[in-house]
């Protein structure tokens, strides 16, 4: 009978050592669950944050659009402007053409008109 009282205090301390054991591996468990739960939530903000990062580059790319559309428009009306003033400048020159041959008539019929 001793030999059985060894076997139960060895199968109880088994017992207790497995016991403690598990207890061990719940809570590696539960501190992994708790990580796991931070990691999720990290990479829910991630997404979030990924997903306003898209949109703000969207938000970039229409600015861009928009700003390029406005260039060229300028570009264009600079150009249009370029012309009129050539145009302007040319009949500006003709101008000034015209009035200096109107001044060598009018220079001559001064010089002629005084009745001879």
């Amino acid at each position: 009978m001793g030999g059985g009282i060894e076997r139960v205090a060895r199968g109880a301390t088994l017992a207790e050592q497995a016991g403690n054991v598990l207890g061990e591996i719940r809570q590696t468990v539960e501190g992994n669950q708790s990580r796991l739960r931070k990691i999720a939530l990290a990479m829910a903000e991630m997404q979030t944050f990924s997903h306003q990062v898209g949109s703000v580059m969207e938000s970039v790319a229409t600015v861009s659009e928009e700003n390029a559309a406005a260039i060229e428009e300028v570009s264009a009306s600079t150009r249009e402007m370029t012309s009129q003033l050539k145009e302007v400048a040319k009949l500006a020159d003709s101008l000034t053409r015209m009035a200096e041959a109107e001044q060598q008539l009018l220079a001559k019929f001064s010089l002629s008109g005084d009745g001879r």
